[in-house]
């Protein structure tokens, strides 16, 4: 499943243009695991926020929100349209940490001085700091 924002082209009014997507896991049909059995009955119509037509949209961009959030966490939980926001933005600092966390490693290997080795390494346990300070985050 995905959702995206859209907006009217500024180019070309005919147009439209993909701010932002949000994709679920591949889900099993066979055989969910039980966040991904919380997050499709969480689909179902009678609970979602019918007011309008963005409210239902936001309903579910917030749901595939709470699965993606729950890869990490374990615990699939459903947030405010505000709270959804902020862990999209925590997801994103966890994604772009973990690439600098590998970009890092791959240096340090590659490096012949001790002396580098230790201040990539360091580096290294900062952003792994910093990744767990935004899981705990995630999960309060």
């Amino acid at each position: 499943m995905n959702t995206c924002y859209k907006r009217i082209n500024q180019n070309d009014a005919t147009k439209r243009t993909v701010e932002k997507s949000y994709f679920t896991e591949n889900i099993s049909p066979i055989a969910p695991d039980e966040r991904q059995m919380q997050f499709l009955n969480s689909l179902a119509f009678a609970v979602m926020d019918k007011q309008n037509l963005k409210t239902l949209f936001d309903a579910y961009t917030n749901r595939i929100i709470a699965l993606q959030a729950s890869e990490l966490t374990g615990i699939y939980t459903i947030r405010k349209n505000e709270r959804s926001k902020q862990d999209v933005k925590h997801l994103e600092n966890i994604a772009r940490l973990r690439s600098e966390i590998l970009t890092l490693q791959n240096q340090a290997i590659k490096e012949t001085q001790l002396k580098v080795q230790v201040m990539l390494n360091a580096d290294i346990q900062e952003r792994i700091k910093e990744i767990k300070k935004l899981e705990k985050i995630l999960t309060s």
